[in-house]
């Protein structure tokens, strides 16, 4: 099928190879640069746009963010405090004592 190619070479294969590139390119110019007008055209109306998943994506990063955060704290408190078993030493007394 291609075996014309095998016996061509390297220099006819590299012009065909730009010439390719080049036509490719053109192309896509001539399609691309009259379709920069709907781009740059009037702003859509913002309004009709549903941003409420967009939303409640954010929340729930948000969210996250201060679990991993609460997570890390209660790791280094634990810590500080003598290990696991000091942690919940010190977690009991602040629940004892309604802190």
């Amino acid at each position: 099928m291609m075996k014309w190619s095998y016996h061509m070479k390297i220099g006819r294969k590299l012009i065909c190879a730009h010439i390719f590139s080049g036509g490719m390119t053109g192309a896509m110019g001539f399609i691309g640069i009259p379709n920069l007008r709907n781009v740059a055209g009037p702003p859509a109306n913002m309004d009709s746009v549903d941003f409420e998943g967009l939303m409640y994506i954010k929340e729930a990063n948000g969210d996250l963010l201060h679990g991993l955060r609460a997570e890390k704290n209660l790791r280094r408190r634990g810590r500080a405090s003598g290990g696991p078993a000091g942690f919940l030493r010190q977690a009991d007394r602040e629940s004892k004592t309604g802190v």
